[in-house]
């Protein structure tokens, strides 16, 4: 017994709704029943062969594989200027640092010899 196109839509609508989503051929059958349709609609050799699949899993696998190196090689890329520009600022701010170490060890020093000059001058006052 033969039957209509409609009547095998419908065959894999049951099949599709009887396996369910935790099955093997469930979550695919109704991945690729648009496809069937077509090809049932259009007299055409189905399409969608599990080989067929399988390369469309593997060129999908692929596709996000050079995604995914693309985004990781722009997260490097990004790092790098992040780390780079980091670097540039921390050494603006040691270098700042050191001026500002250097003019205040240089003041202290400056405040050191008139205090020893100001206690050689009482010493020497009070001698007289």
């Amino acid at each position: 017994m033969a039957l209509t196109k409609a009547a095998e839509l419908a065959v894999l609508d049951q099949a599709i709704a009887r396996l369910g989503e935790h099955s093997y051929l469930g979550p695919w059958l109704a991945a690729v029943r648009g496809e069937v349709e077509r090809d049932i609609r259009s007299d055409w050799a189905l399409s969608v062969l599990p080989s067929d699949v399988c390369q469309r899993a593997a060129e999908t696998i692929a596709n996000a594989q050079a995604e995914a190196n693309r985004l990781i090689g722009e997260a490097r890329d990004t790092a790098a200027r992040i780390t780079a520009a980091a670097d540039g600022v921390a050494r603006e701010r040691i270098a700042t640092a050191d001026r500002v170490a250097a003019d205040v060890t240089g003041e202290a020093r400056r405040c050191y010899a008139r205090a020893m000059v100001e206690a050689c001058n009482a010493v020497l006052d009070g001698g007289r």
